[in-house]
């Protein structure tokens, strides 16, 4: 379902003559994979699954976070917000319960470490605002929140 919508942003986006992320190559998924073990990282099979088609998420505000750019084989279109990167910065705030998968102004997007669901969490208290069984329904929602 989040693949459709990902379709209306890539149209969206070529009628104001932009483009979106390719997805990511094997390789680098791979390399990717070895420096998340390296920080001990929690990070779910789905999302790698959201990389193979498209590297990183930015549109209207609302960021899934991609591979970061060092471990890129190529540019991409629009850049990328790496998950290392921000792991970085939201770590030191976080509980460890969460691994961050993106952002909007008012929002963090996160996997459950202990529960392994997904959440949309308040940026800034970490409440828990909204709760997904899967990475494929929390695309969904916030993809479609991109939409103009």
């Amino acid at each position: 379902m989040w693949k459709e919508t990902l379709e209306k942003v890539r149209e969206q986006e070529a009628g104001f003559g932009g483009e979106l992320n390719g997805p990511a190559s094997e390789s680098e998924i791979k390399k990717f994979k070895e420096e998340i073990a390296k920080v001990g990282a929690v990070v779910p099979d789905e999302y790698f699954d959201f990389l193979r088609v498209i590297n990183g998420f930015e549109y209207n505000g609302v960021i899934v976070y991609g591979i970061d750019e060092e471990l890129l084989e190529k540019e991409t279109v629009k850049g990328t917000t790496g998950l290392l990167l921000q792991r970085k910065v939201w770590g030191e705030t976080s509980s460890g319960a969460y691994t961050y998968l993106g952002e909007s102004s008012m929002d963090l997007y996160a996997y459950g470490v202990n529960t392994k669901k997904f959440y949309v969490l308040d940026n800034g208290s970490d409440d828990v605002m909204e709760e997904f069984d899967t990475f494929d329904e929390l695309l969904e929602k916030v993809m479609g929140q991109s939409l103009l």
